[in-house]
Order: C-alpha cells, then sequence, then structure tokens
C-alpha cells in the first residue's frame, strides 16, 4: 500500500513514522522543499519513553495533481489549513482522488466535508499524546489508538491498512460509533485546551485547583446541552480521568499560544457556539479570549 501524509506536524510524523516501521510505502507530503529536504536527509527520530529511533522517510513538496499515485493519504494539517488544502483537490478529477483520512481535531471539517469531491473519505480520532521536538523529531508522549470512521465511500482501504499494523503502540480500529467517539472528544477538548491555553497550566491543574475546576465544568455543561450528550456523568468522569492520566501534559492549544501559531478554537469552542440553541457565556468568553490573545499574537495594533 502507498501511503501520503500531508502535514509534517506531530500527529503527521507520528503516523508517517509508525507506517513506515511497518514496512510501508509512506511519503511525507509538505508546503516548503527545505523541509521536505531536511526530513528525506534526517529521516524522523521518534522517541517513546527512554528508547528513541530514526526512521528513514520519504518527503516531497506536496503537488495536489499527482496525488493519484497513492492508494491512500492522511490529511495531518490544522483544521486552519484544511479549506485551501480542500480547494486545491477538488478542482481534480474525482476519478483520480484516492481514499482520504482525516486527522483533524474539533468537528470544523465535518461542515468542509459535504463539499469535498473525494469519493472515500474517513475520519480519524487520534487519542495519542505527541509532541514535536524539532522538524524531524517526534515524541510519543501518550499510548493511545486511532479510531476510523467512514463518512463516505468503502471500508475496504482501511480495513487493508488495519491488517498491516501489528505495533502496540500504535493500534487503530475501525469503529461505527465515530460521531459518537469524535463527540465526546470535542467535548473534552472544548473543557480542557481553552482553559490551559488561558491560564498557562499543565491539564493536571485544571483538576486540582477548584476554581479551573469550575470553569471546566461550565463549559462542559455548555457543550454537552448544545450538542445534546446524554451521558453527562460518564463523560465528566472521562473528562477528570484525562486531565489526571495528562497532568505533566501541555495542551496543542497551549503550545500554539506559547509558539505564537494560531489555534484551532475555531473547530472547537467555534463548533460549539455554531451549534448553540442556548446562551453560552463561558464559551463564548473562552472563544473570544483565544481570539484575543491570536491577534495580538500577530502584532496587531489598532
Amino acid at each position: 500500500m502507498k501511503v501520503a501524509v500531508i502535514g509534517a506536524g506531530a500527529v503527521g510524523m507520528l503516523v508517517a513514522a509508525y507506517l513506515k516501521k511497518e514496512a510501508l510505502d509512506v511519503t511525507i507530503l509538505t508546503r516548503g522543499e527545505k523541509l521536505s529536504r531536511e526530513l528525506t536527509e534526517k529521516g524522523v527520530t521518534l522517541t517513546v519513553g527512554d528508547i528513541s529511533s530514526t526512521v528513514e522517510m520519504k518527503a516531497e513538496k506536496f503537488v495536489a495533481k499527482d496525488i493519484h499515485t497513492y492508494d491512500l493519504i492522511f490529511l495531518a494539517v490544522k483544521q486552519y489549513h484544511l479549506p485551501e488544502l480542500m480547494s486545491e483537490l477538488n478542482v481534480l478529477e474525482e476519478s483520480k482522488l484516492p481514499a482520504f483520512v482525516f486527522l483533524q481535531n474539533g468537528m470544523g471539517h465535518l461542515t468542509l466535508l459535504k463539499e469535498f469531491k473525494g469519493l472515500t473519505s474517513y475520519i480519524g480520532i487520534v487519542e495519542h499524546g505527541v509532541l514535536k521536538r524539532s522538524p524531524y523529531e517526534v515524541v510519543h508522549t501518550g499510548i493511545g489508538q486511532i479510531k476510523f470512521g467512514v463518512y463516505s465511500g468503502q471500508v475496504d482501504v482501511l480495513e487493508k491498512l488495519t491488517a498491516l499494523i501489528h505495533n502496540v503502540n500504535f493500534k487503530m480500529e475501525i469503529a461505527s460509533e465515530w460521531l459518537d467517539i469524535m463527540t465526546r472528544k470535542l467535548v473534552v477538548n472544548a473543557c480542557i485546551n481553552p482553559l490551559t491555553a488561558l491560564f498557562r497550566v499543565e491539564n493536571g491543574k485544571l483538576r486540582e485547583n477548584p476554581y479551573f475546576l469550575k470553569l471546566m465544568r461550565y463549559l462542559f455543561d455548555e457543550a454537552t446541552e448544545t450538542l445534546e450528550y446524554m451521558e453527562k456523568d460518564l463523560l465528566w468522569e472521562e473528562v477528570l480521568r484525562i486531565c489526571l492520566a495528562t497532568g505533566k501534559n501541555r495542551s496543542s492549544m497551549l503550545r500554539d499560544i506559547e509558539s505564537y501559531n494560531p489555534t484551532e478554537i475555531e473547530a472547537i469552542s467555534g463548533y460549539v457556539l455554531a451549534n448553540r440553541k442556548i446562551d453560552l457565556p463561558y464559551t463564548t468568553f473562552v472563544y473570544e479570549s483565544i481570539k484575543g490573545i491570536e491577534r495580538e499574537g500577530e502584532g496587531v495594533c489598532e
């Protein structure tokens, strides 16, 4: 199976490294030629616990018209890069489009997928902890799995892929209830990520500090009410377990803020607001606050 991973962020590098370890034909596709040269020359260094290994990797500059040469493509770019990327793909002939896996946080890409020409599209829900240490180094900070759902087309490409994966650190599962799993993850992200980014704290502090805990619960109630999620008690326990299990982790939104990069607030809290049926004062506050911090990071002066 010939696979491409578009995007050389933390998740993209993690996926590419593990697939290459399973002897698949893998190429990372990047926007920049310099990065693709570096990845080809140096490979991807994958660290799990105290063990680091370097995986040889092919990397090339992304050219939309050439993607027909692959059987499966993982889209591992941030939500805010998706519209431009998908517009480039949508001008190609449908018959030349391979199968795609969307690996974004949040649920904003579900709206984009309604207009996507790809005949076979899968949703990938990443439950791994991962940290990008350099342009060619990635740390697997938490062992989880990737759960896949079929958005459109047939499941056969996914079945072929999962049959090839045997690494216990990189499990894959095809899930029929993917939308429910995705909704639960969105609620968890909507509770944890904005608060860690605003208060510049590790995940565990949200559970330890009673004032942060109250705020997290307010965000939880707004998200579950808006998304009409019924099993609230179980999901709240899951939020608390994740805070405990990832206590020393700095959320991706916090790392984006610290690096003066755009965040995925639009696809997380923004998605909740877009589906509002009631007033959402706490979600509105964190959304506007993160957007304001992003604006300050751009060096905008009025």
